[in-house]
């Protein structure tokens, strides 16, 4: 089975039970790009670009009904990537003196929070397919069948990078018990130095072994015939294609 080849964390495939899970697969994911490309399209600096993407967020985590573990998780995630980045952009501000401490931080918390929101996005998209719908979501999407296995490439190895940063985590906190925040420092400390190593090697096994079998892929498993267009995609079209043009006039008006 897919599911014992891919360590994908709980949740991340299937968890979602919200509204949107009532719509047709592709229409999930063309949902969920479409936010996505709306949170990018918004201004980055904090104001209403920061509250657009923060709302955005939660709109979509509501609609998914994505489980609460995948939200902790996210936080998470971003906390270890991105607490790094403020403490480098005000330790810069404060060496340079050209821009003051508050600045870096607001420029660090701006793209947190975009950062944040895009993944949390992202996976809350994810989250309302499941694994036996994986392939009908993607062969049913509009784009070329090259782009189409990459994609699916892409939520493979999104699984597993996200299994091995928890891997990591529990690792180092069960040898830090005492203090939950130890615990974090340490996985930002060495994120760079073990997570991307261990991810490398990993994407080198894959690439070897699909070499070694002579793997040729086909493509995507064509969309079932049964599935209709219905309501539920409508609404979700209509909800993506509003939150797509507030983020082009907050880009181009705001």
């Amino acid at each position: 089975m897919m599911s014992s080849l891919v360590p994908w964390p709980p949740g991340f495939l299937g968890g979602a039970r919200g509204p949107l899970t009532r719509a047709r697969p592709p229409v999930r994911l063309l949902c969920g790009g479409a936010t996505i490309l709306a949170a990018l399209l918004a201004p980055r600096e904090l104001g209403a670009g920061a509250v657009f993407n923060a709302g955005l967020g939660v709109a979509m985590v509501l609609a998914a009904g994505a489980p609460v573990r995948l939200v902790r998780r996210v936080l998470r995630f971003g906390v270890v990537i991105y607490l790094p980045l403020a403490l480098l952009l005000i330790g810069g501000a404060a060496a340079t003196g050209e821009v003051g401490a508050g600045a870096a931080l607001a420029a660090a918390a701006a793209i947190a929070v975009k950062g944040c929101v895009v993944l949390l996005i992202a996976l809350s998209t994810l989250a309302t397919i499941g694994v036996a719908e994986l392939h009908p979501a993607v062969a049913g999407l509009p784009l070329p069948a090259l782009a189409r296995l990459i994609l699916l490439q892409i939520v493979q190895q999104t699984g597993v990078l996200l299994g091995e940063t928890a891997r990591i985590r529990q690792a180092i906190a069960f040898r830090a018990p005492a203090r939950s925040r130890t615990a974090t420092l340490r996985v930002a400390l060495a994120f760079q130095r073990v997570w991307l190593e261990r991810v490398w090697a990993r994407a080198e096994r894959t690439a070897l072994g699909l070499e070694v079998r002579g793997y040729v892929g086909h493509g995507a498993a064509p969309l079932p015939p049964l599935a209709r267009w219905g309501y539920a995609d409508t609404l979700a079209m209509l909800a993506s294609a509003l939150a797509l043009g507030g983020g082009v006039v907050l880009r181009y008006l705001g």
